[in-house]
């Protein structure tokens, strides 16, 4: 299992995680754990880096999936950054980009057009 790596901060406003490493069904996991630390943060956006990702499985699809669902329900905004292209592909392939979540290319973007977003809460 490879870890993964991962730095955190607020950047105006924003909550910014970034993750480096392979995302697999093995250590899919460990970033469940660390996007679900950031649902007590008070932010109103998350936006995942995942500039430094080398690449990513459907495990890494779902948890991203997941996590945007339970951000939609405490009415947040999840963003994708930077995204490598292996995970660019994935996503493609998946036919998940907009069904996951908001994609931006660059850290700057995502925080411009998050800061302007408010979703609506969906009913369970």
């Amino acid at each position: 299992m490879q870890k993964l790596k991962f730095s955190t901060g607020i950047v105006r406003k924003a909550w910014v995680l970034r993750v480096g490493g392979y995302v697999d069904a093995a250590n899919a996991p460990m970033l469940r754990k660390r996007l679900w630390e950031t649902l007590c943060i008070e932010c109103p956006a998350i936006l995942l880096d995942l500039s430094g990702v080398e690449g990513m499985d459907s495990a890494g699809v779902a948890v991203l999936a997941e996590f945007h669902a339970q951000l939609r329900l405490k009415s947040r905004v999840l963003g994708l950054v930077g995204q490598s292209p292996p995970v660019r592909r994935l996503l493609e392939v998946l036919q998940a980009i907009d069904v996951v979540c908001d994609c931006y290319s660059t850290l700057d973007e995502g925080i411009r057009r998050t800061q302007k977003l408010r979703p609506q809460a969906t009913s369970g």
